[in-house]
């Protein structure tokens, strides 16, 4: 009685795994030749590859030789992708949520190579409490990358090359992307080059170069400078009663903390910084701040800083060199 019964199980977990494999190959065969013109036909996105293939049982999606691009390349209604990408390694992907809800959810993302610019859509209305994420992951991963992320008015938002990125916890959507820190996530490992950022529409944040190492995070020529001149912004900003100039030859820091609109560094090092305040005429407000985000600073260190200060008439007012500094909080 044991034998048989054990006989049947077996037979049964053998048709089970072989409709499985069946199931795999087919939906293999079925998305290698007619998965470009589903995503033709059902997304605003172009795309195509070179190899691709699927597993069902793990979730997994390797590809290769993958280009992208909008059907309209003009509509700014819609996020338009341009570019390619070597590789793309997924696992544990919600294939229906993939191809039918357009709700991307995976563990894990490895993309080398991406070559790629974003424009981001005009504003819509506010998406309901109910609208899902589109995308979320629990760790993604950038192989040598060349991103920028422009906006509606063709402006670059951000931009980086030999982008090498390993992060934990990432938040990363059309939503995200709008916010004064595009990205937010829990742990990371960064590397790029040509390093271009606009935290709004006052200042412009660059870098020659960033890298993460032993958990501390190195930047060189780090810049943080006025997106007009001097009377253009006063102009454009006039209840602002500073403007400001910074750069700085090498700057270091350990623990990073980010959210939407606040980050948070300890352990901060500047090496032979040079800041320029520009005074104006401008009636401070109680709650005005000079720019979106809120930047909290835990034991600072500066080493042969150079600071001057300008009165509005163009005069200095204070100026100092070799000046160094630590404080705390």
């Amino acid at each position: 009685m044991k034998n048989k019964w054990f006989k049947r199980f077996g037979i049964f977990i053998g048709v089970v795994f072989l409709l499985i494999l069946i199931a795999n190959f087919g939906i293999n065969f079925w998305l290698k030749h007619n998965l470009p013109n589903y995503l033709k036909k059902n997304t605003s996105y172009i795309v195509k590859y070179a190899g691709l293939d699927v597993d069902l049982g793990t979730g997994k999606i390797f590809a290769t030789g993958i280009s992208v691009n909008n059907k309209n390349p003009n509509d700014p209604s819609v996020m338009r992708i341009q570019g390619s990408i070597d590789t793309l390694n997924i696992s544990r992907i919600g294939i229906f949520n993939a191809l039918f809800r357009k709700q991307i959810s995976t563990d894990n993302i490895l993309l080398a190579n991406p070559n790629l610019k974003i424009i981001l859509p005009n504003k819509k209305k506010e998406k309901s409490e109910k609208d899902p994420n589109p995308f979320s992951a629990e760790n993604i991963k950038i192989r040598n990358g060349n991103i920028s992320i422009l906006k509606p008015t063709q402006e670059t938002l951000f931009s980086v090359k030999k982008f090498f990125l390993d992060v934990e916890g990432l938040e990363l959507s059309e939503k995200t992307l709008e916010e004064s820190i595009p990205v937010v996530f829990d742990r990371y490992n960064i590397k790029g080059e040509d390093f271009f950022f606009l935290p709004d529409q006052a200042y412009a944040i660059s870098a020659k170069s960033i890298v993460t190492e032993d958990f501390q995070m190195r930047i060189k020529d780090f810049v943080l400078r006025p997106k007009l001149s001097r009377e253009q912004f006063e102009k454009a900003f006039p209840d602002q009663r500073n403007i400001f100039d910074f750069k700085v030859a090498e700057m270091a820091f350990k623990d990073i903390v980010m959210t939407k609109k606040k980050m948070t560094l300890s352990d901060v090092v500047f090496n032979q910084a040079d800041l320029t305040i520009y005074t104006t005429n401008a009636k401070p407000k109680k709650s005005d701040k000079t720019v979106d985000i809120e930047i909290n600073l835990d034991e600072v260190i500066s080493k042969n800083a150079k600071i001057r200060m300008l009165k509005p008439n163009g005069q200095d007012f204070v100026s100092t060199e070799g000046f160094d500094l630590n404080v705390n909080k």
